[in-house]
């Protein structure tokens, strides 16, 4: 395999086609699409400080594997990790059936491009996984992904599978809902229908964040035009699936997911603060797995997170990992320093920080030699 390392976005156009030819081919899930990345790239990569590092393999000329990282400075060090961090879950790299990544990975690992890397999310049944345990430090706890194995027969066996209190709230909440008009659930497939339902989105979004106060991105300027290209390119690819629950001509509750062979995604949703004691939001998403299992999808996928509803409809299905390496004297030096911090955490069973923060800090007090200011 000829390895390829792209450092400059304004390349990044010239390689997209082939790209999609790749992910159209062998991509696993809808996060690996490279319009997603672009997109990315476009509104919150480049604004937020990250620099690209994008791998490619090339078979005989042929687009073979993607790896899709991206850079960004922590005091005196350059952190490695996956493009759309935060923003796309299962992250992975992009391979065609007969290629192998190993070369890739050197090729990353020997760049010079960073000192520290995190790669987080890796998801234990990945083509990444493996490599990794090769040469890279496992880190932290295991993070558990719930799912709903959709083997009902049709949606009314899954529903009568519930538990009855669950049923009974179902069924209340709804009844509660039409009092107010009829009820539907609509699915979003045309640009001004797209943009409608991501508007509203959003706006229950920021909604929610200020009334508890909290400092969140959907409080960002513009947040609203970045989901709405990531809807209108995942509805070019077939996978999009944005529905909002209407009461009438309000919309209640929004969701925007992925629809793909792996099944359905439930990927960002909201509802109407002023309506919450009407639970909107779980209705809406009993309807979605009820739709799910009527339209043949076999997965009901919770994605990464720990909402109570998860474990109770879910079960613990898939198991995400963490993990970091280093290049160079520096980064080994940190990596070996964050590694002590964690054991030292370990031993004295001290509360778990976010590990993004923890890091961050561990890393850069380990290099600086000073406390974090």
């Amino acid at each position: 395999m000829h390895v390829r390392l792209l450092t400059e976005l304004s390349d990044l156009d010239h390689v997209l086609p082939d790209w999609r030819t790749l992910y159209h081919a062998s991509g696993r899930s809808p996060f690996q699409n490279p319009e997603l990345h672009r997109i990315w790239w476009q509104h919150l990569g480049l604004r937020e400080g990250w620099t690209p590092l994008i791998a490619l393999g090339y078979h005989y000329g042929t687009l073979v594997a993607v790896a899709s990282f991206a850079i960004r400075r922590s005091r005196m060090l350059r952190i490695l990790e996956w493009a759309g961090t935060a923003a796309f879950d299962y992250p992975d790299i992009l391979l065609s059936d007969s290629a192998d990544p190993g070369a890739l990975w050197q090729a990353v690992r020997q760049s010079g491009y960073f000192d520290i890397a995190r790669l987080r999310w890796v998801r234990s049944d990945t083509t990444s996984r493996q490599p990794l345990t090769g040469f890279a430090h496992k880190i932290g706890d295991d993070q558990l992904i719930h799912a709903i194995n959709l083997a009902h027969s049709n949606s009314q066996a899954w529903f009568a599978s519930l538990p009855k209190s669950m049923r009974a709230e179902h069924r209340e909440k709804l009844r509660l809902i039409e009092k107010r008009g009829p009820v539907a659930m609509r699915q979003a497939t045309q640009p001004e229908a797209i943009r409608k339902a991501v508007q509203t989105l959003v706006r229950f979004k920021a909604e929610w964040s200020r009334s508890r106060g909290t400092e969140t991105v959907y409080l960002s300027d513009n947040l609203d035009l970045y989901f709405e290209d990531v809807a209108m390119a995942a509805c070019r690819d077939q996978t999009l699936h944005l529905t909002t629950l209407d009461c009438g001509d309000e919309s209640l509750a929004v969701h925007l997911g992925f629809a793909g062979r792996d099944g359905l995604y439930y990927y960002v949703s909201s509802y109407d603060i002023a309506a919450a004691k009407l639970s909107p939001g779980r209705v809406h998403m009993n309807l979605l797995v009820m739709w799910a299992i009527d339209n043949g999808l076999h997965r009901f996928d919770f994605l990464r997170g720990d909402a109570d509803y998860k474990t109770r409809l879910g079960t613990a299905s898939r198991c995400l990992e963490d993990y970091m390496f280093s290049h160079g004297l520096i980064g080994s030096a940190a990596l070996q320093a964050f590694l002590w911090q964690q054991n030292r955490r370990a031993a004295r069973a001290e509360p778990g920080q976010d590990m993004l923060t923890a890091g961050a800090r561990g890393l850069s007090n380990a290099v600086s030699g000073g406390a974090d200011a």
